[in-house]
């Protein structure tokens, strides 16, 4: 249930993603002035209001409702009714993740590495199984909460109106408006390559080979993010310094 929102002494409060600490700030519709609402955990993130359609808000239900371990929480949403405006904007409130973006880290291991591509995957897999696209799928979108990977920036999921700028490094060139599934998995494959750079124990390892089915120029020729996640062996296989792929 939406919760009322209570008359709080009004404060200044920057734009942009913010944390909250103690209390809850929902931004008010001139990005300036903020309520405050009580009872929410210590620590989040408050994303100003958005513009949100029936499709959006069944989305933003879903992702609330049935809460996937490596995608960034959903905690509340908060109606902000504006007379004679239609549709009604929606505050959303994320939880926050306490160990940055994976854009930030830096010399890890294989064994990271691996559990954090697949974290990743298993988050992905469940946005397409649920019929949604992120959109927007980079090193800078995947947050780190308790060395739990988690896609965040999930926006373009539920709102309407415009569309986010995009980055090329992890655009794939056939990139249709709206993104499509194939889109995010060429996003996700060059996320894994840059992840891979991270690692400062590669040895005779590589993952070349693994991820050119997912990078096809072709669209209808990638595999998908649940091919991924049925493919722990063979990704093993590469990181072990293996050649061509064998049967398992």
């Amino acid at each position: 249930m939406t919760p009322k929102i209570p008359n709080f002494d009004l404060r200044v409060y920057n734009r942009g993603k913010e944390l909250a600490r103690d209390r809850v700030y929902l931004y008010n519709l001139d990005d300036r002035v903020a309520n405050v609402v009580p009872d929410f955990p210590d620590e989040v993130i408050v994303k100003k209001p958005f513009i949100i359609d029936e499709i959006g808000r069944a989305r933003l239900e879903k992702l609330q409702n049935r809460n996937h371990e490596n995608i960034v929480k959903v905690i509340d949403v908060i109606d902000r009714i504006v007379q004679y405006h239609e549709p009604r904007l929606q505050a959303i409130i994320f939880e926050y993740c306490n160990g940055g973006d994976l854009q930030k880290a830096n010399f890890i291991s294989k064994d990271q590495f691996f559990k954090w591509t697949f974290e990743i995957a298993e988050g992905l897999a469940w946005l397409h199984a649920n019929d949604m696209v992120h959109g927007d799928v980079k090193p800078l979108n995947v947050f780190l909460k308790d060395g739990i990977a988690k896609i965040g920036d999930i926006d373009d999921i539920f709102t309407t109106g415009t569309l986010s700028k995009r980055t090329p490094a992890y655009t794939a060139s056939d990139r249709q408006n709206p993104p499509t599934k194939a889109c995010d998995v060429y996003s996700f494959a060059k996320t894994v390559e840059t992840l891979w750079d991270k690692v400062d124990d590669k040895g005779d390892g590589s993952i070349d080979g693994f991820l050119e089915n997912y990078l096809k120029p072709n669209r209808s020729e990638r595999l998908s993010m649940g091919d991924f996640v049925q493919s722990r062996q063979q990704l093993q296989y590469f990181l072990d310094g293996g050649g061509d792929l064998p049967d398992f």
